[in-house]
């Protein structure tokens, strides 16, 4: 049975696609008046702070819909936030500018919460196939499924403008893939897709850590050091735990 039917518990993640597809409106475009001072120069060509600023900006509003998104628009998202991250440290007048550092961090603690949000979506969906797959063999509506409760993060930093509430407490868009994706493969490939498209991702944000974390070894301190190193641990742990969900996934799909 397609896990489309299994773990739908949203109407359609298009629309929400279709706002991501022209990615949040490029913050680069919009530096308004306000000038940063490098070194007490003003730099009106570089718009990295600014950009930086929104990405948290449009992170906080929920501009993205993010509890919407399926995981393969969730991916294209945060394949975004790490290109805006890599901005600064690819400039010149920014790579060594404490502040810039700080946002960053900023940036990669939202990003990394995506990633522990993404495992439990795969978990909610493991447990709604295992526990229903026998007894409930046609399509599957939010009502129908008791989601998993999950402790409350108290360090979410991530919120859901439709609920008002944590997104990782959120109900989700469980869907591996959007629409138009799920008509072209089958459930066993959508999942081993949406695997490797992961490991990438988390070696993509695991290489930029450790950008950074190697600039700050000349001007960072060691508080800030050691704030990259928790955040290497837990995108380390969330890589270990989607793995863990998503071979039972695949054993749900493939039978006993």
């Amino acid at each position: 049975m397609a896990i489309a039917n299994h773990m739908n518990i949203a109407n359609d993640a298009h629309d929400a696609r279709n706002a991501l597809a022209t990615p949040p409106s490029d913050p680069g475009q919009n530096t308004g008046d306000d000038s940063i001072l490098w070194n007490g120069s003003p730099t009106p060509s570089c718009s990295c702070m600014q950009d930086a600023v929104r990405v948290i900006q449009q992170l906080d509003d929920d501009e993205f819909g993010i509890t919407s998104l399926s995981l393969d628009q969730v991916l294209q998202l945060q394949k975004w936030m790490i290109a805006q991250c890599c901005k600064p440290i690819d400039c010149v007048n920014c790579v060594h500018l404490s502040a810039i550092h700080t946002v960053l961090l900023i940036i990669a603690d939202r990003l990394t919460e995506t990633f522990e949000c993404l495992h439990r979506r795969i978990r909610r969906a493991a447990a709604g196939l295992s526990d229903h797959q026998s007894s409930l063999p046609n399509a599957l509506t939010p009502s129908e499924i008791d989601e998993p409760t999950f402790p409350v993060d108290t360090r979410a930093q991530l919120f859901c403008n439709s609920s008002g509430i944590a997104a990782s407490s959120s109900m989700c868009n469980n869907q591996l893939f959007s629409a138009e994706f799920r008509a072209q493969y089958s459930d066993e490939e959508q999942v081993h897709m949406i695997r490797v498209l992961l490991k990438l991702q988390i070696r993509n944000f695991r290489n930029l850590l450790s950008r950074i974390d190697s600039v700050n070894q000349i001007t960072g301190s060691s508080a800030r050091r050691s704030k990259i190193r928790a955040l290497v641990g837990r995108l380390g742990k969330s890589n270990t735990d989607i793995e863990v969900a998503l071979q039972a996934v695949l054993r749900t799909i493939s039978g006993p």
